[in-house]
């Protein structure tokens, strides 16, 4: 057995050699009764599994990172990774040729065209992985195809993320005989959240505090008066209420 399998790798070190300088081996070296194959690579081929060839994976993932010219590995920027529903592999002497990662790159990015970008579910998904991400609004959203530990090429461009939050917009009402503390008005909306009115005045003295001295956080003087801030509890507090004047966008187009 020993004796058969070092036979079997010299046969396939002097056939490689053959199909690196494009000569044809001799007849001889396989059968004594058969024809011969033009291409050594076309033997070694069809015998894939009989010498063990060594086999390279066709990755498909889709990122928001330019992945053009990086070697395949695991990055947290690839929200959808179709290798295995792609299951494309190569087994011959070469696997990661240039031809191989062309072809890679053409089977991913049809994949992609007709199994993601054609299904509008699939595509708010992945929009909403990049946005739970993070990833900012206008970036790329790319397919990429890759053999083995070669580089990635580009296999489909599927468009730009639009990842813009929700504008929402508060206001706060101040309740009757309550006055605004930034319109002053009777009753009206305030800006800064704060509700007022007079509890003392006028002190008759003439030792007053400068206007809007603050009484801890339970109101201030003004002038010979003291107001009190409108709370739960002594009824002054506003009334607010949040509408979403733009709603949350995430999607890719």
């Amino acid at each position: 057995m020993k004796k058969l399998l070092m036979i079997i790798s010299c046969l396939l070190v002097i056939a490689t050699t053959y199909a690196q300088t494009g000569a044809d081996a001799p007849a001889s070296l396989w059968s004594t009764n058969t024809t011969v194959p033009q291409s050594r690579l076309e033997i070694l081929d069809s015998k894939a599994d009989e010498y063990l060839l060594p086999t390279a994976n066709c990755f498909c993932v889709i990122s928001s990172q330019d992945l053009i010219g990086v070697a395949h590995s695991s990055s947290n920027d690839i929200c959808l990774d179709l290798t295995a529903d792609l299951n494309v592999h190569y087994t011959e002497v070469f696997p990661q040729k240039d031809a191989n990662r062309q072809d890679c790159a053409n089977k991913c990015g049809d994949y992609i065209l007709h199994n993601v970008q054609n299904n509008p579910t699939k595509m708010q998904q992945l929009a909403n992985c990049f946005c739970a991400k993070g990833v900012g609004n206008g970036t790329e959203i790319r397919g990429y195809g890759g053999v083995g530990t070669k580089e990635y090429r580009q296999a489909q461009t599927l468009g730009h993320l639009t990842n813009t939050p929700a504008v929402n917009t508060t206001t706060c009402t101040c309740p009757a005989s309550w006055l605004s503390n930034s319109s002053n008005q009777n009753g009206g909306v305030t800006t800064d959240g704060k509700c007022k009115r007079k509890v003392c005045g006028p002190i008759a003295t003439t030792s007053l505090p400068p206007n809007g001295t603050a009484i801890s956080t339970w109101g201030f003087t003004w002038g010979n008066e003291i107001w009190e801030y409108g709370s739960v509890a002594n009824g002054g507090k506003p009334n607010c209420i949040t509408v979403t004047t733009s709603p949350k966008v995430c999607k890719i187009q």
